[in-house]
């Protein structure tokens, strides 16, 4: 083979109408044959030509409501694209992919939704569980408050309780010595 017959990846892309991102593409999937030379990749001409014959002839084309890319054969003037149709296709393509992820997202985002209502209704049973813990904490606060008072009214207690010995021992000492006192002054 001589390297007449053969052409550049800018020449092919252009020949195809499609980018040289497109081609590398075709390359990847082995659509197309290549042959390196050096740094430069070679497409032999006559792989390239069948593809070239089967690209139509650029058309008017437009989409549809639906969504299809169609030949234009409106009569009145609306706004719309011209379109090769073979980029058309492309598009067309590109969207029918893009629906179909749209679709499997759609999908995640419906079950994402079904387990984010079963963790809320998990939540709404919880919630009274918090409040269960708050009211078993606000019963401890105040209990403990109770102890607090119950210990102050004791130590008070226990100070009149003594207080109280104490004027006892004193009331009895001064009836003990009552007699003591009258007949001493008695005496006097």
């Amino acid at each position: 083979m001589d390297t007449k017959s053969f052409i550049t990846r800018q020449e092919a892309a252009s020949l195809l109408h499609v980018s040289l991102r497109t081609l590398d593409r075709y390359i990847r999937r082995k659509k197309i044959k290549t042959k390196r030379e050096g740094k430069n990749v070679l497409i032999l001409e006559k792989d390239i030509l069948p593809l070239v014959q089967n690209i139509p002839v650029e058309q008017e084309v437009y989409q549809d409501s639906s969504g299809d890319v169609v030949p234009d054969t409106r009569e009145e003037d609306k706004e719309y694209a011209l379109v090769p149709q073979s980029t058309a296709i492309l598009f067309k393509r590109l969207f029918e992919e893009a629906q179909r992820q749209i679709e499997k997202k759609e999908e995640k985002i419906e079950m994402l939704n079904y387990k984010l209502g079963q963790m809320e209704a998990k939540l709404k049973q919880s919630i009274p569980l918090l409040e269960h813990k708050e009211s078993t904490l606000d019963a401890t606060e105040k209990i403990k408050e109770q102890e607090r008072i119950l210990l102050s009214v004791s130590q008070k207690v226990k100070m009149l309780t003594m207080v109280k010995n104490v004027y006892l021992i004193l009331l009895m000492m001064l009836v003990i010595s009552l007699p003591f006192l009258w007949f001493f002054l008695m005496q006097h």
